[in-house]
C-alpha cells in the first residue's frame, strides 16, 4: 500500500529541480576526476603510477579508455548552465527586456567568480607558503590570475574564461529562441548546423585565409574559438529548458 505521501507525489508532475541539477554536478565532478586521474600520466610525480585493471588488444588500457570518456564532464557543465540560466529567464516576469538579461548575466558571472576567488585565493596563500614554482609574487601576476585572462596559478582554471565568454552570449541565444518559427525540431537542426560550421568551417577558415592568420594567432581568438564550441552545449540545455524535454520524457515513464 502506498503511503500518502507517496500517492501526493505521484500525482505531483515532475519538475527538474535544483537538487536533481547538483546531483548530476556531483556525477560531473567524479568524471572530471576520473579524467584527470587517468588520460594526463605526465601530471604524475615521480615514482607514482598504477597497475591496469585491464589492457586492452590496441595497448589502451581501460582506465585511459574511461578517462577519455569522462571528457564529457565538459558538456554536462555548460549543458546544466545552459538548462538553469533558460530556467532563470523562465521564471522571470514577461516580458523581459535587456535590463532583465543583463541582470541574470552579471548575477551568474558574480557567483562563479566568488567561487572562483575563494579557492584560488586559499590555494594561492597555500602555494606561497609550501614555495609552489607556480604561484607567483608579482601583483600582476595575481591581479591576471583573479580575472582569468591568466591561468598561470592553476592550469585547469581556463574552463573559468570559457563560461564567461558563453554567459555573455546569453542574451543573443534569447533573442535566437525568440525567432517567429521556433521550434523544438528546427532548433535542434540549426543548431547542429552551428555547431558543425564551428568545428569544421570556421576553425579551417580562420586557419587557412591569409586575411585572417594575424587573427588566428590572438588571444581573444584563442579564447573565443574554444567558447564557441562550448556553445551549442550551452544552447542544448536552453532548448531542454525551454521545451520541458526532461519534464516530459520523465513523464513518459
Amino acid at each position: 500500500m502506498k503511503t500518502a505521501e507517496e500517492k501526493k507525489r505521484l500525482k505531483t508532475p515532475y519538475a527538474f529541480s535544483k537538487e536533481d541539477t547538483l546531483s548530476v554536478k556531483a556525477i560531473a565532478v567524479m568524471l572530471m576526476l576520473i579524467h584527470h586521474l587517468f588520460t594526463f600520466p605526465e601530471k604524475f610525480a615521480e615514482g607514482v603510477g598504477y597497475t591496469s585493471m585491464h589492457v586492452m588488444s590496441d595497448g589502451q588500457n581501460v582506465e585511459q579508455l574511461l578517462g577519455n570518456f569522462s571528457k564529457l564532464c565538459v558538456a554536462l557543465f555548460m549543458l546544466l548552465s545552459g538548462y538553469g540560466i533558460y530556467k532563470s529567464y523562465m521564471l522571470k516576469e514577461q516580458p523581459v527586456g535587456n535590463k532583465t538579461l543583463s541582470s541574470i548575466v552579471i548575477k551568474r558571472i558574480k557567483n562563479v567568480y566568488i567561487k572562483y576567488w575563494q579557492i584560488i585565493v586559499v590555494f594561492g596563500i597555500i602555494g606561497l607558503l609550501i614555495g609552489s614554482e607556480k604561484i607567483s609574487h608579482a601583483p600582476v601576476d595575481w591581479v591576471k590570475n583573479l580575472i582569468g585572462i591568466d591561468t598561470t596559478f592553476n592550469d585547469e582554471s581556463w574552463f573559468l574564461t570559457m563560461y564567461v565568454i558563453v554567459v555573455c552570449l546569453f542574451p543573443f541565444v534569447v533573442r535566437w529562441f525568440a525567432r517567429k518559427h521556433s521550434n523544438p525540431w528546427t532548433d535542434m537542426v540549426w543548431l547542429l548546423i552551428f555547431n558543425t560550421l564551428v568545428i569544421t568551417a570556421l576553425s579551417r577558415y580562420i586557419g587557412s585565409t591569409e586575411f585572417m592568420s594575424d587573427f588566428n594567432g590572438t588571444y581573444f581568438w584563442s579564447k573565443f574559438q574554444v567558447a564557441l564550441v562550448m556553445l551549442p552545449m550551452f544552447m542544448g540545455g536552453c532548448i531542454m529548458a525551454k521545451y520541458d524535454m526532461i519534464e516530459n520524457l520523465r513523464n513518459c515513464f
